[in-house]
């Protein structure tokens, strides 16, 4: 039978190729020439007797068996990384284990940095991959074990995984200095009827935080701009003559060229979270990982600290 031939090896290159869909980036993930994947993926052929990639359009797309296969190996794969590292001594100082953490921009900005010097000096050999945190496909992730660690903000949890919160940021009102309308606090009237750059962080966002409050109160914004990240919104900010609502650990980089307000209305801080899934949770290695983002997460309250200080008023 064929299928004695599938190792642990084939079967986390059929992982990447699945992934991938392509036998150049697969080869990259597994730091593998690009003739040895090509003979990987002949293997694979021939054990699953499909041509599982096929051309198409100028790319690769998977073939029906192919996508048959995709969950089930994300599954064996997760499932050999828990028997493997299950009630075994973690040692940061010797570990050559891999992380995996999944992260939004703004925690990639706000975290990553001082989480990859922790990282560097208490474990030196272990390697760490930082990644964009992709919704559509993080589930199927995490359920496999490809991703360890997620650092984002408001997150819906389910039964399989397990959250806790690590930081706030206070959000604050912010124009550019010069900005023509003056330095004066706002009262809401004048907040509702400036013209505001919204950072949206997914598609599919409906609605900020401030915009459900408005909502609450009977009232509405007006948004002249949907924007990917705070770093587009702050270079959008210095550029034109739009406000936006930024965490303050974003207005505190621009301010020598930001003028920042307390907003006039009750908003919620920004909430930086860790999940992962219930599966890990017993893991020596990971419940190292995660005592180590919970350390660093509370550096970063302290910096933050309150906002008042930093702020103009607001109206009354």
């Amino acid at each position: 039978m064929p299928h004695r031939h599938l190792d642990l090896a084939l079967l986390q290159a059929l992982e990447v190729l699945l992934e991938e869909r392509s036998v150049s980036r697969g080869a990259r993930r597994l730091g593998l020439s690009q003739p040895a994947m090509s003979a990987k993926l002949r293997k694979l052929r021939a054990i699953f007797e499909d041509d599982l990639l096929v051309p198409s359009g100028g790319r690769l797309s998977l073939t029906s068996r192919a996508q048959t296969l995709a969950d089930p190996v994300r599954r064996l794969i997760g499932d050999f990384a828990e028997v493997l590292h299950r009630g075994q001594p973690f040692d940061p100082a010797s570990s050559t284990r891999g992380f995996t953490i999944a992260l939004t921009d703004y925690c990639h900005a706000v975290a990553a940095a001082s989480l990859m010097a922790a990282i560097a000096v208490r474990a030196p050999n272990v390697q760490t991959t930082m990644m964009s945190l992709d919704k559509r496909h993080i589930g199927e992730a995490m359920a496999s074990g490809a991703v360890d660690l997620i650092l984002a903000g408001d997150w819906a949890t389910s039964q399989s995984l397990i959250a806790v919160n690590l930081w706030r940021d206070p959000l604050v009102l912010a124009q550019r200095k010069g900005h023509p309308r003056g330095d004066q606090p706002l009262d809401l009237e004048a907040f509702c009827g400036l013209r505001h750059a919204c950072t949206r962080f997914f598609q599919n966002e409906s609605r900020t935080l401030v915009d459900e409050e408005l909502a609450r109160l009977g009232r509405a914004r007006r948004v002249a701009a949907y924007l990917p990240s705070y770093d587009v919104t702050i270079r959008t900010l210095l550029a034109t003559d739009l406000v936006a609502e930024l965490p303050v650990s974003f207005a505190a980089r621009a301010s020598a060229d930001l003028n920042c307000f307390k907003l006039p209305l009750a908003v919620p801080a920004y909430l930086a979270k860790a999940v992962w899934h219930q599966r890990s949770q017993a893991d020596p290695g990971h419940q190292w990982l995660r005592h180590l983002v919970a350390e660093v997460s509370r550096g970063i309250d302290v910096a933050l600290g309150p906002a008042d200080e930093r702020l103009r008023g607001s109206a009354a």
